[in-house]
């Protein structure tokens, strides 16, 4: 949707397509493969986004940093109107699929569901609601710290946040070594998904200061980095605790970082191959991807009245490929459906209301030198 606060780009909301169906793919190759552990080692290099397909969260997470500093650079946040827009963006869709959840899971709704909400976690017991909501807690949280990163990057340019990424690495390498739950911090953890914002937040700044066609070039190698960071994630255990990952052993404080660094450069590199390419395929991809945020929130709901139902398509040699199939020719079209429904009355309706955040920078005056007496 076109915003008061930055020009439309129909790349982002490509992009935010792709992290959204990463999700969906992976969560449909979990729950309808029975047999989905041991974590399988793909044969070829593009089933890497199917198995370890939990990437795109990194890529939301860079992208949310991204689109926010592209709007904001060079200018000042409007607090109270910056927050206002992302509740009116978050919260009409959560509430709505929490309520869901919780008629579900009446005996989960107690005092103490508030403060674990704080901190991200997959233990709160409301099913469907529990799988996905954890990533918009964290959101929130960064959403909160963004004025004062962006102060940052407005003042003391890349190295200040570069610092800043440098003391969270330094807060999590602490939690590491006094946690067992190195997957847990890694994956669910702001602590983790900062530096991926933080970099969202670079890539706006270097794609706003500098004009250059090499920015093209960044696609093809983020997605190479990405691909063999995803690799080596899966002959480690793949990103998920029940495929005996390794990640937090294997990768600890930088892992999270590396994954940021290669989205990162796909979002500028595409980004700007993109920009004042328009079409057919370009609007209606958009339009889809503008949706991400229903599909993200929704899709766990309509795996789980699939399975519930029975409902799957035997086609395919393996348990995996039945999922898959099953996947793509049903959750997916299913999902995009209801997303579209969802968005535009429940979403679109709030997205209206949105206010401008952003404004140039007031002028200071210069102050009068005063005259030095003459002794």
């Amino acid at each position: 949707m076109e915003s008061q606060n930055v020009r439309y780009m129909p790349a982002v909301d490509h992009l935010r397509l792709f992290a959204a169906l990463l999700v969906v793919l992976v969560h449909g190759f979990d729950h309808f493969d029975p047999k989905a552990y041991p974590w399988p080692h793909p044969q070829h290099w593009p089933a890497l986004m199917i198995t370890e397909g939990y990437t795109g969260v990194t890529l939301f997470m860079v992208l949310s940093g991204f689109i926010l500093t592209y709007a904001a650079y060079g200018k000042h946040v409007s607090y109270g109107p910056f927050l206002r827009n992302r509740a009116l963006r978050l919260l009409p869709l959560l509430l709505v699929v929490f309520a869901i959840a919780a008629t579900t899971s009446p005996s989960s709704i107690s005092p103490q569901l508030l403060w674990i909400t704080l901190l991200p976690t997959q233990a709160w017991g409301l099913g469907s609601f529990s799988v996905v909501a954890w990533s918009i807690f964290v959101e929130i949280e960064l959403y909160l710290m963004f004025p004062v990163l962006l102060r940052h990057l407005n003042e003391g340019g890349p190295r200040r946040l570069l610092g800043v990424m440098a003391l969270v690495m330094g807060f999590r390498f602490v939690a590491l070594s006094a946690s067992t739950d190195h997957f847990g911090l890694l994956y669910f953890s702001v602590l983790s998904r900062a530096d991926q914002f933080i970099l969202g937040m670079l890539a706006a700044w270097a794609l706003r200061r500098y004009s250059t066609r090499l920015w093209v070039l960044l696609a093809p190698f983020g997605m190479t980095l990405t691909m063999l960071l995803l690799a080596s994630f899966n002959r480690t255990g793949g990103s998920h605790p029940s495929g005996g990952s390794a990640l937090g052993q294997q990768w600890g404080v930088l892992s999270p970082t590396l994954e940021g660094v290669g989205w990162a450069c796909v979002v500028v590199g595409y980004v700007a191959v993109m920009q004042g390419v328009t079409g057919t395929i370009t609007r209606t991809v958009a339009r889809l991807g503008a949706t991400s945020y229903s599909i993200y929130l929704l899709h766990m709901m309509v795996i789980d009245a699939l399975r519930a139902n029975h409902v799957g398509l035997n086609v395919g040699a393996t348990p995996f490929q039945q999922a898959m199939v099953t996947t793509v020719m049903i959750v997916v079209p299913l999902t995009l459906v209801a997303s579209r429904l969802s968005y535009n009355l429940i979403e679109l309706p709030f997205l209206r209301r949105r206010v401008r955040w952003v404004e140039e920078p007031h002028p200071v005056a210069a102050l009068p030198i005063p005259l030095q007496a003459v002794g």
